[in-house]
């Protein structure tokens, strides 16, 4: 069973690692800001639940759920 407050740890673990671009600044400044402010993640530790359902690990489903995170905050 997957707990809820590992798995938002990873994403935000996860978040945090993955290395945006400098330039064009006007478009990841806004990004990482918003990253900054946190949050509950519940679209990612969504996302890695409903994939643990068809048995996909949580090594495998960070990069969709921080996708889906990203995304919105886009």
């Amino acid at each position: 069973m997957l707990d809820i407050a590992q798995s938002t740890g990873r994403i935000e673990k996860y978040l945090w690692e993955t290395d945006f671009p400098k330039e064009p600044a006007n478009l990841y400044e806004p990004l990482r800001y918003f990253l900054a402010l946190g949050g509950k993640r519940l679209r990612p530790v969504s996302t890695i639940l409903s994939g643990s359902l068809f048995n996909a690990t949580e090594e495998e489903l960070l990069p969709v759920a921080a996708a889906i995170e990203l995304f919105h905050n886009f």
